[in-house]
């Protein structure tokens, strides 16, 4: 779950295909790499949304984080409106 996570979340939480393609940008040198890694990262993906229940497009970050960004200060609690997973 956590090699999952790591591919999915930055700053923000993005799909893995925007994360990919971000990577693809700034590193065209590791095309082919990532390409392999892409692949092997939709697989996790299924495998990981499967067991939680969920699709990926319904992983979210709980409410919680956003409190906590809005509490510290955080400026991405304000464009951040994701909303808690669901069961």
């Amino acid at each position: 779950m956590v090699a999952y996570a790591d591919k999915r979340a930055a700053q923000r939480l993005g799909s893995m295909d925007k994360r990919f393609a971000r990577w693809e940008r700034r590193h065209p040198e590791y095309h082919e790499r990532l390409s392999k890694a892409l692949a092997r990262a939709r697989i996790l993906e299924r495998e990981v949304c499967a067991a939680a229940g969920i699709a990926p497009a319904d992983v979210r970050r709980q409410r919680w984080v956003a409190t906590i960004q809005q509490r510290s200060g955080d400026p991405r609690a304000e464009t951040e409106a994701d909303e808690p997973m669901a069961p």
